[in-house]
Formats: C-alpha cells, sequence, structure tokens
C-alpha cells in the first residue's frame, strides 16, 4: 500500500532540553509518524507501528511534564520498547484524513519552567491545516503557561500531517513517558 503524501515538520527552540534532577531522571521521548489503512482506526494503527509503539496499550496523561524530566525528539528506533500489551504512559495527537485529497495534522507544543527543573507542560492538537493546528497550539500553550504561578519558556514543537490519496489516512505525534508490565492482581488464599 503506498504511503500517504506528507509533510512532518520540527520546530524547536535552540535547547528544548532540561537539566534532569535527582526527582525524577525521566526521559520522555517524542517520535511522529504517519500512515495509512483501509479504516480510519487501521490508519492510526499503521501510524503507531511507523512511530515505533506497536503492541502497547496506551494510558493517556494529561500533559504535565515532572520535576527532573527531559524531552527529546527521537526516531522510532529509539521510542521506548517493552513486551507485547505492555502499559505506554503517553501524551499524543492523532488526525485523520478520509476524504481523497484531504489533510490531517497532528502536533504537540511544550513548555519547560525557567528555573531549570525541567517540569513543563505539553499541548496536543489537531487539526486539517497546519495554520489552525499551530494557531490551537500557541493559543492553548499560552494559556496553560499564564495559568499558572512559574515562568515557562516555550520549548518546542512537534507536527506530523498526512493527505488522504483514497484510504483513510492518520498523522500522529507521541510522547512516551515510561511502559510498565502487569502485576498479577493477589489472589484470595495466596494461589495463582
Amino acid at each position: 500500500m503506498p504511503s500517504p503524501q506528507a509533510h512532518v515538520s520540527t520546530e524547536a527552540a535552540p535547547d528544548h532540553r532540561s537539566a534532569p534532577s535527582a526527582l525524577t531522571g525521566l526521559r520522555i521521548r517524542m517520535s511522529r509518524s504517519r500512515a495509512e489503512g483501509p479504516t480510519r482506526l487501521a490508519a492510526f494503527d499503521a501510524a503507531l507501528v511507523a512511530a515505533g509503539l506497536q503492541n502497547f496499550n496506551l494510558l493517556p496523561l494529561s500533559s504535565v511534564i515532572p520535576l527532573g524530566a527531559t524531552v527529546d525528539v527521537v526516531p522510532p528506533a529509539e521510542q521506548l520498547k517493552g513486551r507485547h500489551g505492555d502499559l505506554l504512559y503517553c501524551v499524543y495527537a492523532a488526525s485523520y484524513a478520509t476524504t481523497p485529497g484531504a489533510e490531517a495534522w497532528a502536533g504537540m507544543a511544550w513548555a519547560l519552567q525557567t528555573d531549570g527543573s525541567g517540569a513543563g507542560l505539553f499541548v496536543e492538537h489537531s487539526s486539517t491545516t497546519e495554520a489552525d493546528l499551530h494557531a490551537h497550539l500557541g493559543a492553548t500553550l499560552g494559556a496553560m503557561m499564564e495559568n499558572r504561578e512559574q515562568d515557562y519558556v516555550e520549548g518546542g514543537r512537534l507536527v506530523a500531517s498526512a493527505t488522504c490519496t483514497g484510504a483513510p489516512a492518520a498523522a500522529l505525534v507521541v510522547a512516551s513517558y515510561q511502559t510498565a508490565g502487569w502485576d498479577p492482581a493477589p489472589v484470595p488464599g495466596g494461589a495463582r
């Protein structure tokens, strides 16, 4: 199946990383992808495969970057690894185009506190145009920074797009925090 037409861009401030602290040392890995499939859901799954994040159960987070974290844009080969069915704590933006010629734009922007703590915020949006996507990312991130007492600076943006050429297409941007396995639930009486 041919890949969808796509334009993918990264906009980042010169230093989009924050100094890790002993609090978490968390490395948040961001990647982007695009794909197509016979349905919207199949296109989304193919985009997860293209991003290197297939076989995880996604647990979406509410966009807060913890103290001591770093944010790195990485290729799919450097995304988090895990076992089939593991949990993936993440923030993501997905967009879909199902009509030939229609565009799907997905993006995330992030801001970091100016104190070097690594703490910050993500914002995610999807749209049918690049201009609308950037307008929403900027407006939302600006409002989120104003709603807080701390000082923030925008750390960067990562966007992806796909154009439907016949089959449904998906654009995806993912920020992966960490993976976790499944702990067996305790069984009464200690039997498993």
